[in-house]
């Protein structure tokens, strides 16, 4: 199912440029709960006789595209991004990437043709690996332990969009996202994750997107 998923956001990105639609590129920051995460590496840290606490700072950061187009008074499209972060304590350090892929309806209101307020609706999923190790990754004994867990839900949100003509009926514009991810189920762990100590880890939370798009205007007849 996730791989099929996966496929028809790919193929909505790749054509979403085509006819009166739009597209782009965002960077998006994921406010979640890091504080389960944070305690239990931070007891592994200790275990490996380390003294320091980790702490995740700040969202996760993505890095995507996106791409849509009108259907009627509607829009309808989707997006893919990829994630990295990183933290360390004095013995051990921790990378988490992943990537995520969603299809979203949205509605628009839009009083002119430079801006838009628009409500939309993602419905997806991210996959991510937690990977935490020695610092030194030469020593001997080597601390390795890694986590894949993945989790599929709904992205509700707005978006505000300006843009400005540049050639015919072509547009260019920034447009800011705010939305919160609502996981269907708790977050599912791949087999191999070390199943007595899997992490207590959610992608729940507030998400905030910042990006460009090109896009068409949609075909308006001439008033007579």
């Amino acid at each position: 199912m996730r791989y099929a998923l996966f496929g028809a956001i790919g193929l909505t990105l790749l054509t979403a440029s085509t006819g009166y639609g739009y597209g782009g590129f965002e960077m998006t920051g994921s406010f979640v709960n890091f504080s389960r995460l944070d305690e239990q590496f931070t007891a592994f840290n200790r275990a490996w006789k380390g003294a320091d606490s980790f702490v995740h700072r700040g969202p996760i950061p993505w890095l995507g595209g996106h791409g849509g187009g009108l259907a009627g008074p509607v829009t309808v499209g989707g997006r893919g991004a990829f994630c990295y972060k990183g933290a360390a304590a004095d013995s051990l350090e921790s990378q988490l990437a992943g990537a995520g892929a969603f299809f979203e309806l949205g509605y628009p209101w839009a009083p002119v043709d430079q801006f838009w307020a628009r409500g939309f609706l993602e419905l997806g999923g991210t996959a991510w690996v937690h990977y935490l190790h020695t610092k030194e990754s030469f020593s001997d004994p080597n601390f390795l332990r890694w986590y894949m867990g993945w989790v599929a839900g709904a992205n509700p949100g707005i978006e505000v969009l300006g843009r400005m003509r540049y050639a015919g009926d072509l547009f260019a514009g920034l447009f800011l996202k705010a939305g919160w991810f609502i996981p269907f189920t708790v977050t599912q762990w791949a087999a191999g994750s070390d199943e007595p100590l899997r992490p207590e880890f959610s992608m729940s939370g507030l998400n905030l997107q910042l990006g460009v798009r090109f896009g068409r205007y949609p075909f308006k007849p001439m008033k007579i």
